[in-house]
């Protein structure tokens, strides 16, 4: 006679085995479904995140080379000396002293420098370009309401400029018949004067050319520098530098030092200028920048942002990409750039005009 405890209970070994082969088969085909997933996120948000920064850097350049070169309704000539101008051939006149600065590059609508070194002035990244563009910061500041005779030390605006100007800035007033460069040193209440002599720096040689109408523009000149610079932890970007004008002991001085960051991770800057070299509205051949003279030629404007992913092993292998984008790659294969780790690299490459130039 039986008792039953000889009939099986339970699960046996093999069963056991056979049932932890399939759980592992199956929890192995989670985590890689989990990790193939999660890699294409990476990869898709790394994606995302280039190509918006790309996009901004590319409105943001597009943007400052159609506006550069925009002085109101009288543009500076390309050779403005300071003191000079104020005749016929030139009615936009420089008040100013020459004080040993450059007053012909601060004035010229466009210049750059090509592949940096590593000790360059701007702290850009050694071997990338720098752009720099220069004009008005915009609309009138102030509108004069009432005459400013010929040779006249006061320009009468009528509001307030208290607050809108400060003493020592340089300013423009322009009736789009005559126009003239000159420091302000002193706000009144309802006036900005410009006396001659030595009370700041660099101060003013001469008086205005021409009497100015109610209605003159009173304007603020700047000049801007677009790079790109590396921080303490080694990332990079897009930046946006004005120049400021200051008196350091010995003359007038121009320093790039207030750079904001505006666009990150854009890890490579290259320019190039659409020149017209014969006079006939047209581009006719594209250089790197190098001379003023040949920036004057400009009537267009190429770049090239290289925009790098923030995390790195988003890829499997190093990537291969095309850089700058004028480059002909197709046809030689050789000019690609292979990177030098996992991130992800975009190129983005645009062209644009300066407006001021060519009239649209």
């Amino acid at each position: 006679m039986t008792d039953g405890y000889g009939n099986q209970r339970g699960l046996s070994v093999v069963e056991l085995m056979v049932a932890l082969l399939l759980a592992s088969f199956l929890a192995m085909g989670m985590v890689y479904i989990f990790t193939s997933n999660s890699d294409t996120f990476r990869l898709n948000e790394a994606s995302a995140r280039v190509q918006e920064s790309g996009r901004m850097a590319v409105d943001i350049l597009g943007r400052a080379v159609r506006n550069a070169g925009y002085w109101g309704c009288m543009t500076p000539p390309s050779d403005q000396d300071c003191p000079g101008g104020g005749d016929g051939d030139n009615p936009f006149s420089c008040m100013l002293n020459d004080g040993g600065f450059n007053w012909d590059e601060f004035f010229s609508s466009l210049s750059g420098d090509n592949n940096v070194g590593a000790t360059n002035t701007f702290g850009a990244v050694e071997g990338s370009d720098v752009i720099q563009f220069g004009g008005v910061q915009s609309n009138a500041l102030l509108t004069t309401t009432a005459q400013t005779p010929n040779n006249s030390s006061t320009i009468f605006t009528g509001t307030n400029p208290t607050g809108v100007v400060e003493e020592g800035e340089i300013l423009i007033i322009n009736n789009c018949e005559s126009a003239d460069i000159f420091q302000a040193t002193d706000v009144q209440n309802n006036a900005v004067v410009a006396n001659t002599g030595n009370s700041t720096t660099p101060g003013n040689d001469t008086s205005t050319q021409s009497d100015y109408d109610p209605g003159a523009s009173l304007m603020r000149p700047s000049r801007n520098a677009y790079y790109i610079r590396a921080d303490g932890n080694g990332n990079r970007s897009l930046v946006f530098d004005p120049m400021d004008l200051h008196d350091d002991g010995t003359g007038t001085v121009g320093d790039f030092s207030g750079a904001e960051d505006l666009v990150s991770n854009v890890w490579g800057f290259q320019v190039q200028f659409g020149r017209d070299t014969t006079g006939n509205d047209q581009v006719d051949t594209w250089s790197d920048p190098n001379t003023l003279a040949e920036a004057d030629e400009a009537l267009s404007v190429r770049y090239s942002v290289l925009v790098r992913s923030s995390s790195e092993d988003v890829v499997e292998e190093p990537q291969s990409y095309c850089y700058p984008g004028w480059l002909d790659c197709e046809s030689n294969n050789s000019l690609r750039t292979t990177a030098g780790d996992n991130h992800l690299y975009r190129v983005y490459t645009s062209v644009s005009t300066l407006r001021n130039r060519v009239g649209g």
